[in-house]
């Protein structure tokens, strides 16, 4: 008899996207609220851009260098929380002007579907997710 599959995460994640503005929703799957510990604004994550192909999309994250202060979000029992960050994604392509604000993340080409996975690390890096989400 084959061995039972593994539990689910305690906690997941999913890459919301909303007018360009990253943020991600968590997900408690457990009967007991749950606590993270993260330093806001929050930029404790990892992102890749993968074309429907699965080709790489390089992506432009200009250096960020900015006080951080610690913080807690509680994500309740079998619900949601969302985890917002200062990042605003666009593509290269989309003929705007250029932005020079370095909470700005450019893909490169032109607007096309997406995959975004990312690596997000919380309780100082003692929780480690990974989520995908499209754009």
């Amino acid at each position: 008899m084959p061995p039972d599959p593994p539990p689910p995460p305690a906690l997941a994640c999913e890459v919301r996207v909303t007018d360009g503005s990253l943020a991600f929703e968590l997900v408690n799957t457990t009967a007991a609220a749950r606590t993270v510990a993260y330093h806001r604004p929050y930029m404790g994550f990892e992102l890749k851009v993968t074309d429907q192909a699965g080709n790489p999309r390089s992506l432009e994250q200009p250096a960020i260098d900015m006080p951080v202060e610690r913080a807690d979000l509680v994500v309740p029992a079998r619900g949601k929380a969302t985890l917002s960050t200062p990042i605003r994604l666009r593509f290269a392509g989309d003929g705007a002007p250029p932005d020079s604000s370095r909470f700005t993340w450019v893909i490169s080409g032109e607007r096309a579907p997406v995959t975004l996975d990312v690596r997000m690390r919380l309780d100082g890096d003692k929780t480690v997710l990974t989520c995908r989400g499209a754009l």
